[in-house]
């Protein structure tokens, strides 16, 4: 997710998913493929815990009431919540460029998922002991994989997110992304297809819900017959849905939020806008919320965040017992009812399905803005699914340039800059190949 919005206190107590986004500055792991600066001087303790973190979403910023929460917990070393970035694409950057330097700034990264790998494989990373997983699982399949690399884990899940596709009421419900074109042509349509890695997840989840592979393993497939057909058809419908109606393509999460509350008749976007919706008296009438949440047809890319060690963090052990009170069963439910984050631990959610309420007390709110109990568990039926139902983006060393390969192309065709007669798939993928490698050709990727 980019563009975070800052969120008022008074909205603690509902459902709000946000992209709680971090990293961490590293030293040299054993076994990776590239070294830490030789000559940095050995870090040495601060006797505090210091995570690193985009800007928040979240309902009331509850984040940093759950690290509070820890701070109060007797015989701890305290832990400080540091915003560095307020959007995934720099978050990454400074994350990156930080480790690089040897800095010892940080003890935790929550690296979002699509950088676990690269941040391993880079020697940013402590491994994780297997005994802090076996104390907290066990955890969803999907989220536990993308913090391993080359066989080892480097991470420990910590807050999932996956597409929901937002509709207003009286419209029908999509049950093929075909229909889903179809409606959005006529009714309107809001995603996130700017030239930044939300882009990227939205264009993957387009080809991938027509039938079209893109990877397998770690090799590029997407040129292959079959599967370009398939993504030609993908990226021509909505070249069409977007264009017809003449809807924007340079729009991220807080912005498409910002054109539905206006106009189309669909979005699709992550689970924090939901609170964000509820809560705006333009979105509701008489009869409650004027729009209706569910999984988005198709096949939805997997989101969220992980929480690493850095490799030079002083003191890992007190990292772990801290890792492993923001992933407790107990904190992971505070955090989907008071804060909005989607957990990765698959009991969390039927508990929150039966009791959907933030119990605290600080989380008291206006009545006004009282969210009717069946539309909470409406957005919890939705996340349950939605979340079991992704897969995750390709897991790579040099992920960051694939995707940014992968979206050029794709973008210009939805875009109408490139008319999708015109991609040539053969150097497409020739392309998206020398990309998996860490290299981009100089040549035009897109047109024969």
């Amino acid at each position: 997710m980019t563009g975070r919005p800052r969120r008022p206190g008074s909205a603690r107590r509902l459902v709000a998913v946000t992209a709680f986004v971090a990293s961490l500055l590293v030293t040299l792991t054993v076994g990776v493929a590239r070294s830490l600066p030789a000559k940095v001087a050995e870090c040495a303790s601060d006797n505090k815990i210091t995570l690193a973190t985009g800007s928040d979403v979240s309902a009331g910023s509850f984040r940093r009431d759950l690290i509070q929460q820890w701070n109060r917990r007797p015989n701890v070393v305290p832990a400080e919540l540091v915003e560095i970035a307020d959007y995934t694409d720099k978050e990454r950057a400074e994350m990156a460029a930080s480790a690089q330097s040897g800095s010892c700034r940080y003890d935790i990264y929550v690296v979002d998922v699509a950088w676990t790998a690269e941040f391993a494989a880079n020697g940013y990373l402590q491994e994780i002991p297997a005994k802090i997983l076996e104390s907290v699982g066990p955890f969803l399949p999907n989220m536990l994989e993308t913090g391993r690399f080359d066989g080892r884990q480097y991470a420990v899940p910590f807050a999932a997110d996956a597409p929901l596709l937002y509709r207003r009421r009286d419209l029908p419900l999509p049950g093929t992304p075909q229909r889903l074109a179809e409606l959005g042509r006529r009714h309107g349509y809001t995603g996130q297809f700017a030239d930044y890695e939300g882009g990227s997840v939205n264009l993957q989840e387009t080809i991938l819900s027509y039938g079209a592979k893109i990877v397998e393993g770690d090799e590029v497939v997407l040129d292959r017959p079959g599967n370009r057909e398939k993504a030609l058809s993908a990226l021509t419908a909505w070249n069409t849905v977007l264009n017809d109606l003449g809807s924007p393509t340079d729009l991220r999460e807080e912005s498409s939020l910002q054109a539905f509350r206006k106009r189309p008749g669909y979005m699709r976007n992550w689970p924090f806008a939901f609170p964000r919706l509820i809560m705006d008296p333009s979105m509701r009438d008489d009869e409650g919320p004027i729009f209706t949440v569910s999984p988005l047809p198709g096949v939805g890319v997997l989101g969220g965040f992980n929480l690493a060690v850095a490799a030079r963090s002083p003191d890992p052990t007190a990292a772990h017992d801290l890792i492993r009170f923001l992933v407790s069963a107990e904190s992971q439910r505070d955090l989907l009812a008071c804060g909005g984050y989607l957990p990765v631990l698959p009991a969390v959610y039927d508990a929150y399905r039966a009791d959907p309420r933030c119990g605290r007390p600080e989380a008291a709110t206006d009545p006004d803005l009282e969210i009717p109990r069946e539309a909470l568990q409406e957005f919890a039926d939705a996340i349950a699914v939605a979340v079991r139902n992704t897969v995750p983006r390709p897991r790579a060393a040099h992920y960051i340039t694939f995707s940014e390969v992968f979206r050029s192309c794709a973008h210009q065709v939805v875009s109408g800059a490139l008319p999708p007669q015109e991609l040539d798939f053969d150097r497409y993928g020739e392309a998206l190949r020398e990309a998996m490698a860490g290299r981009r050709t100089a040549k035009d990727m897109c047109r024969g």
